[in-house]
């Protein structure tokens, strides 16, 4: 991908579809000649770098294609590092694909997904992390998934790294002087490496441990609903979501198929599954719902217990509580505008310690902020939020950061080795955080990332 930079390139980059307004895109040395054979200013000498321009799009025979703006960028203020151009032209496809064929027949080539951020990566003007919050704002499903997006974009992940990557350095190049001149350089000492190493991690530990509050807010999560027929699980999602999404019948098993509902908590991006009741049934249609209930809790990363205040617990609930998998519960005792609940909630934690219960009723909607609250704790795993904190957000980070700590635990154990060793794990550590912002990734984990990316940015 990289043997081919210096080329000019060119893509569409506004959504598919007919819309008002469509970009066509152009980056490279020729990008600012390539748009002015095509455009035509309205009016002499109005064209200014940054500033959009009126005027009119020809083709190659000089005949009108489109009444367009467009504007200019030479480097080094433009979004890519290097020359580009924008026509802004009215949004039908089939206006669109006429001026790309246009601007690429003037001597420019078709994007590859992602190719604009990609040089903007290599000629400096973002580094790694911040060309991933690029595609992160792209498909944030949240306001506060923009707003995590839009910090790392700003720097906030890289500005966590930087001092990190400068202390290892600095500790790598202080050992490695003193090996390569014993007689000029004193080796430092063993308890300000493990100082250094100790600290370092700490910070490391910290920024692992907000991983799986940042991503949910990235990724979402699955939220299930189970219980047994006619407990009211489609009447508490309704509730939840203030909308009658779901049918609602005092006859059981109304609900005989999955149904999911994209619901936004407080920032959380959230895909609530409602569930047939769980019974033992001889219907085929009802069994298939069983199985499709059974796969859903086995993929959720939440589930709602939904049971029925006033009523004991059956024997299948015991179980599903008792023999609960990775995915954390909440038992949401339902039905408290008819029943009380104190009883069965105090079997419950008294039989499950460490049980989140929570009363309600998907009527009258008490207990609903509670339950919602409870559900954004669990979800958020350390309880605390950190869209505003520079941490990791996705795999690829993550991994990175675990072979740093990993590298530095393996450093520290090993301080009585020869310091020649311990460099080694050093710089495999440095190495490691580098890969996170771009230092020091390879073509491959480049290739991985930008070819995520959509055409045109």
């Amino acid at each position: 991908m990289r043997q081919e930079i210096n080329d000019t390139i060119a893509a569409i980059a506004t959504a598919v579809g007919p819309g008002a307004i469509g970009i066509v895109r152009l980056s490279g040395p020729d990008a600012i000649s390539i748009i002015k054979k095509v455009f035509s200013p309205l009016g002499k000498d109005t064209w200014q770098p940054h500033y959009l321009v009126p005027g009119w799009i020809k083709d190659e025979q000089g005949l009108p294609l489109d009444q367009a703006m467009a504007v200019y960028q030479p480097v080094p203020r433009s979004y890519s590092g290097e020359d580009m151009a924008e026509l802004q032209c009215h949004g039908g496809p089939a206006v669109l694909n006429a001026v790309l064929t246009l601007v690429l027949h003037q001597g420019a080539r078709m994007a590859r997904p992602g190719e604009f951020t990609l040089r903007a990566f290599l000629h400096g003007r973002l580094d790694l992390a911040q060309a991933e919050a690029v595609i992160d704002l792209i498909t944030a499903p949240t306001a506060a998934a923009v707003t995590m997006a839009a910090r790392q974009l700003k720097g906030s992940l890289s500005g966590s790294l930087a001092p990190l990557s400068e202390r290892l350095l600095v500790l790598i190049a202080s050992i490695e002087a003193a090996i390569d001149f014993p007689d000029e350089v004193e080796e430092p000492a063993q308890n300000r490496i493990e100082k250094e190493i100790t600290e370092i991690l700490a910070e490391i530990e910290e920024m692992l441990r907000g991983f799986s509050s940042s991503r949910i807010y990235r990724d979402g999560l699955d939220l299930v609903l189970l219980g047994r027929v006619n407990v009211g699980k489609s009447s508490l999602l309704n509730a939840m979501i203030s909308e009658d999404r779901i049918i609602v019948s005092s006859l059981p098993g109304t609900t005989r198929d999955l149904i999911e509902v994209g619901y936004d908590l407080d920032g959380l991006p959230l895909r609530l599954t409602d569930t047939a009741g769980l019974r033992l049934t001889g219907d085929e249609i009802e069994r298939e719902g069983m199985l499709r209930t059974e796969m859903a809790a086995n993929q959720a990363g939440l589930i709602l217990l939904v049971l029925e205040a006033g009523h004991e617990l059956t024997k299948e609930e015991m179980i599903w509580i008792e023999e609960r998998g990775e995915a954390p519960i909440i038992a949401v005792i339902n039905k408290t505008d008819l029943y009380d609940s104190g009883t069965l909630r105090e079997e419950l934690e008294q039989q499950n310690p460490g049980l989140k219960t929570v009363s309600v009723s998907a009527l009258t909607g008490a207990g609903l902020n509670e339950l919602k609250a409870a559900i954004k704790e669990l979800a958020l795993g350390d309880g605390r939020d950190h869209r505003h904190s520079g941490t990791i957000n996705n795999l690829r980070q993550l991994e990175a950061l675990k072979r740093t700590k990993n590298s530095l635990l393996t450093a520290r154990e090993g301080l009585n080795l020869p310091q020649d060793l311990l460099v080694i794990d050093l710089r495999l550590a440095w190495q490691s955080l580098g890969e996170i912002c771009g230092q020091t990734a390879d073509e491959a984990i480049l290739d991985k990332i930008f070819t995520n990316f959509c055409i045109g940015k």
